[in-house]
This record gives structure tokens, sequence and C-alpha cells, in this order.
């Protein structure tokens, strides 16, 4: 099942459960943190450190852009070397050692 389709069949259970109502206080919580102007964190290094090259701008993209722009120093840690992350690959390519 693909994400999208996962998403779409939880969205119309909670919608016809009646529960859809109960996430509606989460949205008066939620606050947007926005852009500070400059470069008020120049100097300060961020270190990503992820298993996957992609894992933090497909997780956390937005905060990281911020962040950078924002003057940090940034570096991606990958500590693997992603051979197996391919979904092209056969099921006995993905695991030959």
């Amino acid at each position: 099942m693909r994400r999208r389709e996962f998403l779409e069949i939880a969205a119309a259970t909670l919608a016809a459960s009646g529960r859809g109502g109960a996430l509606s206080g989460v949205a008066d919580q939620v606050v947007t943190e926005r852009r500070n102007a400059g470069q008020p964190h120049r100097g300060k290094v961020l270190a990503l450190v992820t298993p996957h090259l992609d894992d933090g701008p497909i997780f956390a993209g937005g905060t990281l852009a911020k962040l950078l722009s924002e003057g940090y120093t940034g570096y991606f840690i990958r500590t693997s070397n992603d051979e197996k992350d391919s979904y092209h690959l056969s099921l006995g390519a993905r695991f030959k050692c």
C-alpha cells in the first residue's frame, strides 16, 4: 500500500467515525516559527546524523533550510553507504554481499 492511499483511508475512516473532530484542537497548538532576519546564528555548526542521505531533507527539510539560511554551517553525516536502499533492485540483488 502506498503512503498516500494509507493516509486517504485513515482520513476517511476518522471522518466516518466522527473522531475527526478530536484533531481540531491540535491546530490551535501548532506554532510556525518564521525565519529570523539576517544571520543570527553565523558561526554555529549544525550536524545532521542520519542512516540515509535523504532522511534529513525528507523529514526535516524546512527546518534545515531555515537554520542554514540563518547562518549555520551544515554537515550531513551519513552512517551507511545506501547500497541496499534501492527500490529498483531485486530482492536477491538487494541482499547480495
